[in-house]
């Protein structure tokens, strides 16, 4: 528990010497950096070897690879191979003279703290510093950041290097360096972790069709900045070509262009389950039932997958009643968390002009929604990456609403 309590002691001490102005501007971001380090420090520090399910596999695949070599097809551990954990691993335990665990304990967390200070560097060119400091702390204090995402070896880094592409959106580049340094950060998120590639491509996918159909609105102040350009779709064509027409048929034996595929045609089934109230046959099922199977078997298989899975379930509060004292206040704390970012979310629309928010973060923001919104509605969705992974991701933009929904209770209060 001592590292725990030193890193919240830490966690505290920084939010105060920011807010009394004793850390200046300047110190902000390497701050959010020591945070972010103390925070997963505290849980992969933990005892001799790895902590976690997922990075122990890893772990084991990247002994395998030391004594062995890597087998990009995952003949070790199918859904645990990547570039990362069958080779950079390996080499980087190699020169060092480490062993593989303390990569992963040590360095790893060293890595993917520098995310928040990255979204840091974006938020502050959305919103003042200051906010842009309390949002980077927001979502380091989020649970999954030090619990789940720190016991995920792969995340770690993917997530940091799906950061670095979005940073390069917002940055003052020319559009030929953005091409080439998103192009980039994109193929290494992919060969990283393959589950956290897809999101980003879903994410870009999802931006732009923001951006092109809020440009209709062509008086709407944000629109005024630069928009999208040719570069997001070419980055999108490239990633689509290399990711599902090369690296994800054939790394892992294939297993996430196959779990693509099965998911799109479950989704197909579940379609004409509720909306068509058709008979399926063998034809449209595929490879899901293999044979004709009775509507009445589908709708049972329909009312399975509409059931959420269990974080899900925890996140609309399906378990207050039976949870105790303790973690009904817990709760209570989590949904006022997330009612702040739908306030959020709701003064950016009619105050938008009150702060700097570029068309591509508003964009951002949506595909985050959409992403919220897939998980509790569209069946199977959490089955790549699951409900709370989904909901750390959507706060590399939802972060900056909980501030704001701040912001709104604090302009009204004082209206009052």
């Amino acid at each position: 528990m001592i590292i725990s309590i030193i890193s919240i002691a830490f966690t505290v001490t920084a939010i105060i010497f920011v807010s009394t102005k004793v850390i200046k501007e300047r110190w902000y971001g390497f701050t959010i950096y020591l945070v972010a380090l103390f925070n997963l420090w505290s849980t992969t520090l933990l005892g001799q070897s790895v902590v976690g399910i997922d990075i122990s596999r890893e772990l084991a695949m990247s002994n395998q690879a030391l004594q062995n070599g890597w087998n990009w097809t995952g003949i070790y551990d199918v859904s645990n191979t990547s570039v990362l954990v069958g080779w950079a691993i390996p080499q980087f335990s190699k020169f060092f003279q480490i062993p593989a665990e303390w990569t992963y304990k040590l360095f790893l967390p060293m890595i993917f703290a520098c995310t928040p200070s990255i979204l840091y560097i974006i938020f502050k060119k959305q919103i003042d510093t200051l906010k842009a400091f309390y949002a980077s702390i927001f979502f380091i204090i989020m649970p999954v950041f030090s619990l789940e995402i720190g016991a995920i070896g792969k995340s770690m880094v993917a997530e940091t290097l799906m950061a670095c592409c979005f940073w390069t959106m917002f940055s003052n580049i020319s559009s030929w360096k953005k091409l080439t340094l998103m192009t980039l950060f994109a193929l290494l998120t992919l060969w990283t972790h393959y589950t956290v590639g897809i999101m980003l491509i879903f994410y870009l996918i999802v931006m732009i069709f923001v951006l092109l159909f809020t440009k209709l609105f062509k008086n709407w102040q944000l629109w005024k900045q630069r928009i999208v350009s040719i570069w997001i779709p070419i980055i999108v064509v490239i990633f689509l070509i290399t990711g599902f027409a090369g690296y994800y048929s054939k790394a892992s034996q294939g297993i996430v262009y196959n779990t693509v595929v099965r998911l799109g045609q479950q989704y197909t089934v579940l379609t004409n389950i509720f909306i068509k109230h058709e008979d399926l046959t063998s034809n449209t099922t595929g490879n899901i039932v293999g044979e004709k199977i009775k509507e009445a078997q589908l709708q049972e298989l329909a009312v399975s997958a509409r059931d959420l899975d269990p974080i899900t379930s925890i996140g609309l509060g399906k378990d207050f009643v039976d949870s105790s004292i303790a973690g009904k206040l817990f709760r209570i704390v989590q949904y006022f968390t997330q009612l702040l970012i739908v306030i959020g979310c709701f003064w950016l629309l009619f105050k938008y002009k009150q702060y700097n928010f570029s068309a591509e973060f508003i964009a951002g923001i949506a595909a985050s929604l959409l992403v919220l919104l897939f998980v509790v509605v569209v069946p199977m969705f959490s089955s790549l990456i699951n409900a709370t992974r989904n909901y750390q991701l959507s706060l590399f933009f939802l972060a900056p609403m909980f501030i704001l929904g701040i912001d709104c209770l604090c302009q009204k209060l004082k209206q009052q």
